[in-house]
């Protein structure tokens, strides 16, 4: 008997349906996950994690609200072209657990004075961040932090 079906299939028995669907659950999950790997390697290039303890903890929360994936790759783009290409983004998750908070912060490093950083925060906000959606600024904040 000649098969149409993928390898996976073939030899397929009755009593192997758990086999197959347990292994074709653990092959989709595989997949995503390899997506969401790969997601994520698209913004690696642009952002630092605060320190090395964190990097799976931010790429369990962007996992987790997967709408911040588009916001995370657009906001290098705004941030170079106001702060310049000198600067260093961290990744930072802040957790408050008396408020009940858990969110993502973007930290622009610069070497600009703390003065001239605040001004270029605040044009920054004025000209992107204030049109991004409430439901991704509660959960996402862009700083500054001169170094």
């Amino acid at each position: 008997m000649s098969s149409v079906y993928p390898s996976i299939v073939t030899g397929f028995q009755p009593s192997n349906a758990y086999v197959y669907s347990f292994n074709f659950y653990n092959l989709i999950k595989d997949i995503e996950t390899l997506r969401k790997e790969r997601e994520f390697a698209v913004l690696s290039p642009f952002y630092v994690f605060s320190d090395g303890h964190s990097e799976a903890e931010v790429i369990q929360f962007i996992n987790d609200h997967p709408f911040l994936r588009n916001i995370l790759s657009e906001a290098p783009r705004h941030v170079f072209s106001i702060f310049g290409k000198n600067v260093l983004l961290y990744l930072e998750l802040n957790r408050d657990y008396e408020e009940d908070f858990e969110g993502l912060f973007i930290i622009i490093k610069t070497n600009l004075s703390p003065e001239e950083s605040l001004n270029l925060l605040d044009r920054f906000d004025e000209e992107w961040w204030l049109d991004v959606d409430d439901d991704i600024s509660n959960i996402l904040e862009i700083t500054v932090r001169p170094t």
